[in-house]
């Protein structure tokens, strides 16, 4: 008890010598516990938005600190990108150099930035709008002199399908499922897709 009392005593005499830089020392800490927690909710910001819409960025600095084996399936994966570029679902949107006279992170975090929603000063309108196209998937690669933005769509395996068919004078609602290469259809008068009174079966010969 004799101790914390002496530990006020001594505190209080340093705060009353020294008031202004206590203040200072205060408003310092104050202002670094801020920005810390800023940065935090911004980065739990970022990582949502990023889950949500399937957005992943990988800068050069990610690439050096990669293991063996993440390094192997991330270099399997920008080959694929790159040999597919040109194929409907895979898509190269925009390949931004790098600004004179700036850092070269900062064109990488410029373009996240816009990825996630953001407006940037140094990328053109029509560019961004291409960056925040929508895609099932949206891959962010820095490269040496470069970054580069995959919007990529995966085909739908499972196809729910409506239609009609005019056969011999009569009119026929079609209900059709398709999974893959399989379509089934069922054909029925009413509109009731439990009163069938026929049925086809599809399968894909060929596709490109």
């Amino acid at each position: 008890m004799q101790f914390l009392k002496l530990l006020f005593e001594t505190l209080k005499e340093f705060y009353t010598k020294h008031k202004i830089a206590c203040w200072i020392v205060l408003a310092i800490i104050v202002m670094i516990v801020s920005n810390l927690f800023q940065y935090f909710v911004d980065q739990k910001k970022y990582e949502d938005w990023d889950r949500k819409h399937h957005v992943t960025s990988y800068s050069l600095e990610d690439q050096k600190h990669m293991s063996y084996n993440d390094k192997l399936t991330f270099d399997n994966m920008r080959r694929e990108l790159i040999n597919k570029r040109s194929a409907p679902v895979v898509q190269e949107v925009v390949r931004t150099q790098y600004v004179y006279g700036q850092e070269p992170q900062t064109v990488f975090k410029e373009v996240q930035y816009v990825a996630r929603g953001g407006e940037s000063n140094i990328i053109s309108q029509k560019t961004q709008e291409a960056i925040r196209g929508k895609a099932d998937e949206t891959k962010i690669i820095e490269e040496e002199k470069s970054v580069d933005v995959y919007k990529i769509n995966h085909e739908k395996n499972f196809k729910v399908k409506v239609g009609a068919t005019y056969l011999d004078g009569k009119g026929y609602m079609n209900y059709g499922i398709q999974y893959k290469r399989v379509e089934g259809i069922v054909h029925t008068k009413d509109m009731n897709p439990s009163h069938i009174d026929g049925g086809t079966v599809m399968w894909t010969a060929y596709q490109r």
